[in-house]
Formats: structure tokens, sequence, C-alpha cells
């Protein structure tokens, strides 16, 4: 096995679609903003994945379309995810639930960026500010979670800050170790906020 396969997403590239092959190969799609494919790039055997989305300050879209299992069992461990300075979407919407077979982190650089999770139901631990992990993938850089369709769990830690939106579950804020002096507010049904 070799150790990193390193892509770096032409300035023309807003979308990058990440599946897997019927070959059970990793494959990269580049997608301008109209939808036309630009290039796809494949990778198999390799222990680790970095996708370098920092170039330019565009507004990317980042896509796991499908559980990269198939490709772990080909050698791969980590998948690591980095976005620039636009406002940029890391989705793993179409995922069943988070993938158990590869862990994943994502650097979303600066900007306002969004997270979209996978379905199934998810626990976010919020760490910092727009920084975590649910389940096998650890955060940083987000400023936006959006929850899918599972009953979610979000567990603020004591200096988290990040925007939710829940999905079409039944989901849960927890606050526990929030130091005293925090102000909830709740200002419409299944909306609010949480300051210090």
């Amino acid at each position: 096995l070799d150790d990193t396969y390193v892509y770096t997403a032409p300035l023309t590239a807003e979308v990058l679609e990440i599946d897997v092959t019927t070959e059970g190969w990793g494959r990269i799609t580049e997608k301008a903003s109209g939808g036309a494919t630009l290039q796809t790039d494949t990778f198999t055997r390799f222990k680790a994945v970095e996708i370098d989305a920092t170039g330019g300050v565009d507004d990317d879209t980042v896509k796991l379309l499908e559980s990269l299992a198939t490709v772990a069992t080909n050698g791969l461990e980590t998948l690591s995810i980095k976005t620039g300075a636009g406002a940029d979407t890391i989705d793993f919407s179409a995922l069943a639930k988070a993938d158990q077979f590869v862990k994943v982190t994502i650097d979303a650089g600066t900007g306002s960026d969004t997270f979209k999770a996978p379905k199934g139901d998810n626990t976010f631990d919020v760490t910092g500010a727009g920084a975590g992990a649910v389940d096998s993938i650890a955060f940083g850089g987000v400023e936006s979670l959006v929850a899918n369709s599972g009953s979610d769990q979000f567990c603020l830690g004591p200096t988290a800050v990040i925007s939710i939106t829940g999905g079409g579950g039944s989901d849960t804020i927890f606050g526990a170790d929030i130091a005293a002096g925090v102000d909830w507010q709740i200002s419409a049904a299944d909306a609010g906020d949480a300051t210090a």
C-alpha cells in the first residue's frame, strides 16, 4: 500500500463528488457550478486520501455520495477534506449513516461553512467554536450543522459556538457542560438561541 493520495482541486471546480466505482476504487468527480463534469480521478490502495479544495475564494461543495467501505477493504483508513475561504458546504446527507470504515477529518477553513450530516441517528459533540465530531467524522471551521432525517443529539461543550438546523427526526440539544450564565431563549417552535 502507498501512504497518501493528495488530490488538489482546480480553481474551475466548484463541486467535488466522492463515490466508488464498480471495481471498488474511490472516485472524485470535478464539476462546474452548472453541473458539467470537468474531470474524474480515481484512487485505490492508499492508506490516506487528502482532498485539498483550498484554492480560490469561491463557494465550494464537497459531497460524499456513498460509503467508502469497499475502498476500505483495499486499505483506505482516513479521508481528509480541506476547503478554503468561501462559504463552503461539506455534504454527507446521501450516506445512510456515518461511515464506520473510514475516519474522516474536515477542515472547512475560513468563511461561513456548513456540514450536512448523514441519515440515521447522529450524536454531534460540539467541543469549541465550529469544532467537534459526529461519530467517526471530526470537523473544524464549521459554522453551521444541518441534521438529517434521524433523531439527532447535539451535545454542546462549554466553549461551543455553532448554528444548528434540525432535520426530520426528533432532535435534542444538551448543554450540561456549559457554565452558569448562559441564556437559553426559545423564540418559536423548534427555534431559539443559547448565548453567554
